[in-house]
């Protein structure tokens, strides 16, 4: 269950499920219609799970802490954030589509980990979580398109935080993350709706000083 919850919340997972349900929902949205849905975000970026180097983990719109203390049973406080998705057509019949967006000011952590992926990094040290390089609020921004048939659809999803943190010796610490998917999604408008993420692109960026 641990591993699970935590997948979802690597890069697009957390609360997408509900994306086409709230668009296709009766009473939520018509053809061409705009809905703005408020949702819970979390996002993590690990440089290690896709063998990029130096292996940074970034934590967007929760603390390591609130997820280590929530993983068993799913419960993660995370930052509420407005979703807006542009319907086109009966979501999510053939031929339906739609577009989505998040913009948003998020708390953000950064932690250095070069032992393994961010699996591992909860594996090992919720029980001693070290203290993050650098804390602060980024501008999260995430866009997305979705194409369904029916009875599945295929979103092609981007999202990105930016922001100037602190370091531990209050100095200003820059960080850059950006994941790129697509996610492959199996009963669409469902309880039953589930995605498959292939993550395409996936970078940290850190630096200090001015760039």
């Amino acid at each position: 269950m641990a591993h699970r919850t935590l997948k979802r919340a690597l890069m697009t997972g957390a609360a997408i499920a509900a994306l086409t349900v709230s668009v296709a929902a009766p009473g939520q949205a018509s053809p061409d219609d705009v809905t703005r849905t408020e949702i819970e975000l979390i996002r993590i970026y690990d440089n290690a799970l896709l063998n990029n180097a130096p292996d940074w983990v970034v934590i967007v719109g929760a603390t390591a802490a609130d997820i280590c203390a929530g993983l068993d049973d799913g419960d993660i406080p995370a930052s509420t954030v407005t979703r807006v998705v542009h319907a086109q057509g009966d979501v999510p019949e053939a031929g339906s589509s739609d577009r989505y967006s998040i913009t948003a000011t998020v708390p953000v952590e950064l932690y250095r980990y070069k032992k393994g992926d961010v699996f591992d990094f909860f594996e090992r040290r919720c029980g001693n979580l070290p203290r993050p390089r650098a804390t602060g609020d980024g501008h999260f921004r995430e866009w997305g398109t979705s194409v369904y048939d029916g009875e599945t659809g295929v979103r092609d999803e981007q999202n990105s935080v930016c922001g100037t943190l602190t370091g531990r010796n209050g100095r200003p610490v820059h960080v850059r993350a950006y994941a790129k998917s697509t996610l492959y999604v199996t009963d669409p408008a469902t309880d039953a709706e589930v995605e498959e993420q292939d993550v395409e692109q996936l970078l940290v960026q850190v630096w200090k000083g001015t760039r």
